[in-house]
């Protein structure tokens, strides 16, 4: 592990995650006698002597390198890493989902080691400290992958700790997964529970949509061993129970910039889903006041209660996805499979695979009105859009790409199915499934906390 030398320039800056002049943070560590991290990741305590204070006045005055003695001899200033504590990084930050994999392995170190430091500050935390944690259960990542991640992530690790303590949710009895076999043996429960459970929606529920928790808190092992499943809901009552006595807790992480405005919020806590209303859709967008937009998108877009989802393929030919958007971002996905199973379930319909859409797609796109699908297809739209003229919608299904009609013809079927729907309460069902699937708030879904800002 290695780090960013500090230069008389670098001194002279101020920690960008706390505002504090470095120079400063320097004479307190020196004051407390903390260790300090060189640029070779070597940990040094420097001497609270006359020498040393002069030195760093002389620093902050001539702005030139000083030598400070330590107790593993003398060092250059510039030698001095810029670590966590400056407001640096070590050089080996990643990004992706590597960096996921590291940022939330790093949590796990940070909970195991506040809880039996609560009264650490953060400048007290050397890479020694977390490194000695090897009684945390970490997958997809390494120790020095998760050292290095800059410090953001680690000022965020460490209020997110102080959070949890701060609101009684976790404690020194717990141990930190992430990834590895218990969070597996936890998922693997959910499989069995969700195929022994009758009257739900879905037959197949992802880890996430079922809980969030990107790691775990485990007061004892046993507890999932023990973990019924004769049914989903059986499984989730269980949950609370050992949630309320601090042995199986999953956490979903945000990472966080203040500790001032973060939040720890437990959902879930009653297994009552959401309800919500189809109030309706559209094919074009909402500019569109002539037939000819109807092939200026790919999508279809719905509108219920409280919000709009798009209904979409993320590429071409791939499947179709319901998802929710909000005004900055994504809201959550329900996939293809999902939106099946609650048709099938809702509504007692079927809708082309997505292998069958696609084989219609380029019928459509090769032969345009002569395919026999056309007719099908063009009746759909024009229940939904009868301004939509016959001309029109038949050129562009050989003028557009086959997997642009793909996506539209899959964003149709599906458009469709709820507006016929929509006078009889049917819609209003699969809405309240896919909204709730997407947001993790589904009746089957199970306890956890939330940690965001």
């Amino acid at each position: 592990m290695s780090y960013v030398p500090m230069p008389p320039g670098q001194w002279v800056k101020v920690n960008s995650q706390t505002g504090e002049p470095r120079l400063d943070i320097l004479r307190r560590l020196i004051k407390t006698g903390e260790k300090v991290p060189t640029v070779d990741g070597t940990e040094i305590v420097i001497l609270n002597n006359p020498d040393n204070i002069q030195a760093v006045l002389k620093l902050e005055k001539d702005k030139k390198p000083q030598t400070l003695s330590t107790d593993k001899g003398d060092i250059n200033t510039s030698k001095i890493g810029k670590s966590a504590v400056f407001g640096g990084a070590s050089s080996g930050s990643g990004g992706g989902t590597k960096q996921t994999a590291s940022a939330e392995s790093l949590q796990c170190l940070y909970c195991e080691f506040m809880v039996n430091n609560p009264t650490a500050k953060f400048e007290q935390i050397q890479p020694s400290d977390l490194k000695k944690l090897l009684s945390n259960k970490i997958a997809g990542t390494t120790m020095n992958d998760m050292i290095e991640l800059d410090p953001t992530w680690h000022w965020s690790a460490y209020w997110t700790a102080k959070a949890l303590i701060k609101k009684n949710l976790i404690d020194k009895s717990m141990k930190f997964h992430r990834g590895d076999n218990v969070m597996k043996k936890i998922y693997k429960k959910k499989d069995e529970a969700i195929r022994n459970s009758k009257n739900v929606a879905f037959t197949k529920l992802s880890d996430d949509k079922w809980n969030p928790g990107d790691i775990w808190a485990v007061k004892d092992e046993r507890a999932i061993d023990n973990l019924p499943t004769g049914s989903i809901q059986e499984l989730n009552v269980e949950l609370v129970k050992l949630f309320k006595q601090k042995k199986l807790i999953g956490i979903s992480l945000k990472k966080v910039v203040s500790e001032k405005q973060i939040k720890a919020k437990i959902l879930n806590e009653e297994p009552n889903a959401d309800v919500h209303k189809f109030v309706g859709g559209r094919l074009m967008a909402t500019f569109a006041k002539k037939a000819s937009e109807f092939w200026r998108s790919k999508s279809a877009v719905i509108e219920f209660d409280e919000g709009k989802a798009d209904i979409r393929t993320s590429a071409e030919f791939a499947s179709i996805n319901f998802e929710i958007t909000l005004k900055t971002a994504r809201g959550g996905r329900a996939g293809y499979e999902q939106i099946n199973s609650s048709l099938r379930k809702r509504l007692g319909k079927n809708v082309p695979t997505n292998a069958q859409l696609k084989t219609i797609a380029e019928d459509l796109n090769k032969k345009g009105e002569r395919s026999r699908y056309a007719r099908v297809f063009y009746n759909m739209v024009k229940r939904i859009h009868p301004t939509v003229t016959r001309s029109e919608f038949m050129e562009g299904l050989i003028t557009k790409r086959a997997s642009e009609v793909h996506s539209k013809i899959g964003a149709t079927y599906i458009l469709d199915s709820l507006v016929a729907n929509k006078r009889n309460g049917k819609a209003d069902l699969v809405i309240t499934d896919l909204v709730n699937y997407a947001g993790s708030k589904l009746d089957i879904s199970s306890i956890y906390i939330k940690v965001f800002e």
